[in-house]
């Protein structure tokens, strides 16, 4: 089932964008669409431009766009029945100019193998005999019992007799012959052999305790018992908790809100605009930062929630961003947000359990308790935990705990 989200993106669409992504969701390319919809190649490439525009997907890289479109929105498309609205336009609408470069771009790194048609010749089937005449009725063919099929069984049955008849004498034969040779060969050959090669009893010599010995034997020393107290196993260590908060009660006093406007929701952190929250002390080293977590978007684009660890100040730190499709790493200096290569991943839909790790120059994120994405850095070695959560995403169950 498509999320909702991804439906409601699907449902900005027009009528005619719909049906260009639908022959694109089958691997069409450019060309055909625009002969299938009877429009031109400059409409088709306009109306994806839109395409990418509603759907949010223009700041993503290539290969996340077609994932993307091809994971969650192509399915979506199979799944619902989009109402047709009166007086959708069908002329492509206005695009920006980059992103109508960006889809020609993809136009030609998206090679579309068409596949080859091999024509076999038909298979002749045997045709059956008829009786002369112009008979109708089909008959078989049949072998005559002749006198030559019958010799031929005998002889196979002459050929079994004599191979059985071969076994069953080898077999008396090799019975004779051992029996030959226990009774008469083996008897003389021990007669021949020397008597002194015969094989010796072995006398064994059983010690007795006839001679006493002179030394008397201490007697043993009287062993006293001491209780000794039973160790019990001792409990790893538990993690120290440097903050926690469930929201049951409200925001806890210890975020300092620097800007927006927080609302708790059945124990539940969400917000109607973009807020800031900061919590935590400049000494904070080693740390995870763990929390329940569903955002309110699917793309980055459309909103962007961050967690940001070691901070030394707004401007000095490292990110994490994250939405449902996609996420990065970020190592913020001087204000300058620089992407972590490879850090790129989808989360996910629905509440997550999230944990951003940093230790020593490790940084760290897991989610539902797999790792996700990690990089090393060592500039940053101490700092505050911000919290930057955009319309609609709910937290709960934030937790920072000090690693070892």
């Amino acid at each position: 089932m498509a999320n909702k989200k991804i439906f409601e993106k699907l449902n900005n669409l027009t009528g005619r964008q719909r049906e260009v992504l639908q022959l694109y969701c089958q691997g069409k390319g450019y060309a055909y669409i625009a002969e299938q919809l009877f429009i031109t190649n400059e409409a088709v490439r306009s109306h994806m431009a839109n395409i990418y525009v509603k759907l949010g997907i223009r700041k993503s890289s290539i290969n996340l766009r077609r994932k993307m479109i091809f994971e969650h929105f192509c399915p979506a498309l199979r799944q619902f029945d989009f109402e047709v609205r009166a007086g959708e336009p069908i002329e492509p609408e206005p695009a920006p100019e980059e992103v109508v470069q960006m889809v020609e771009a993809d136009e030609r790194d998206l090679v579309v193998i068409e596949p080859i048609i091999v024509n076999f010749p038909p298979i002749e089937e045997e045709q059956p005999q008829y009786k002369p005449k112009g008979e109708e009725k089909m008959v078989k063919q049949i072998k005559p019992k002749n006198g030559k099929k019958k010799r031929r069984f005998w002889r196979w049955m002459l050929f079994i007799m004599i191979i059985a008849l071969i076994a069953f004498g080898g077999m008396q034969v090799y019975v004779w012959a051992r029996g030959f040779i226990n009774d008469v060969v083996q008897p003389i050959i021990n007669q021949n052999i020397p008597e002194q090669s015969q094989p010796q009893p072995q006398v064994q010599v059983v010690p007795t305790d006839t001679i006493k010995s002179t030394v008397p034997t201490p007697a043993p020393a009287q062993q006293v018992a001491v209780p000794t107290s039973t160790s019990q196993p001792t409990a790893p260590p538990q993690p120290k908790i440097l903050f926690s908060d469930n929201f049951d009660a409200g925001l806890s006093s210890g975020w300092q809100v620097a800007y927006g406007n927080p609302i708790i929701v059945n124990g539940v952190l969400s917000t109607d605009q973009d807020t800031l929250l900061i919590v935590g002390d400049t000494s904070w080293r080693d740390y995870a930062v763990e929390f329940d977590a569903d955002a309110g978007d699917c793309w980055l684009s459309a909103g962007e929630n961050w967690v940001s660890v070691r901070n030394v100040d707004t401007d000095n730190n490292y990110a994490y961003k994250w939405e449902d499709c996609e996420s990065y790493w970020y190592v913020v200096k001087n204000g300058s947000w620089n992407e972590i290569p490879k850090s790129e991943f989808s989360p996910g839909y629905d509440t997550l359990r999230f944990k951003v790790q940093v230790q020593g120059g490790n940084m760290s994120v897991y989610v539902d308790g797999t790792l996700m994405a990690s990089f090393f850095d060592n500039g940053y070695s101490q700092g505050r935990v911000i919290l930057k959560i955009s319309e609609n995403t709910t937290i709960d169950n934030f937790v920072i705990k000090e690693l070892e």
